[in-house]
């Protein structure tokens, strides 16, 4: 009987995006919409490893990046444990309403889903290229 991964959290290792980032960025969108809310404990960095069959170095880097975007705290006796700084909070806050009218007014074209998406894609691609946008999601906060 297989267990069901921390979260339903999935990595692809055929995906262009690192697999560490494909770590990072599902934990924090579980964060960031309340389904682990302050103060839930993430599971131990072997123990996720060992669910998604990944490297340990590759979980911890993973947490490394949501602590420095300030959305986990990690204690050696305590573990890794979902924390939403003020800054974080107001940061993401200020960005989910963007994206609230970003997408208010992509329905107003009538654009589907997957162009939109696209061009998102493409907007943050030319940004990294430009050096305008950190390539590490722990950027945003150091």
């Amino acid at each position: 009987m297989s267990r069901r991964p921390f979260q339903g959290i999935t990595v692809e290792a055929r995906s262009a995006i690192p697999i560490h980032e494909q770590i990072r960025s599902q934990i924090a969108g579980l964060i960031l919409v309340g389904v682990l809310p302050p103060g839930v404990r993430l599971p131990c960095v072997r123990s996720l490893a060992a669910e998604l069959n990944v490297a340990v170095n590759t979980v911890a880097r993973a947490y490394r990046a949501l602590e420095d975007s300030g959305l986990v705290r990690s204690r050696r006796r305590s573990g890794t444990v979902v924390f939403l700084s003020d800054r974080s909070l107001q940061d993401w806050t200020r960005i989910r309403e963007v994206m609230r009218r970003l997408v208010t007014e992509i329905a107003a074209v009538d654009m589907d889903r997957d162009t939109a998406v696209a061009l998102l894609r493409d907007s943050m691609t030319t940004l990294e290229r430009s050096d305008a946008l950190p390539r590490d999601p722990g950027e945003f906060h150091r």
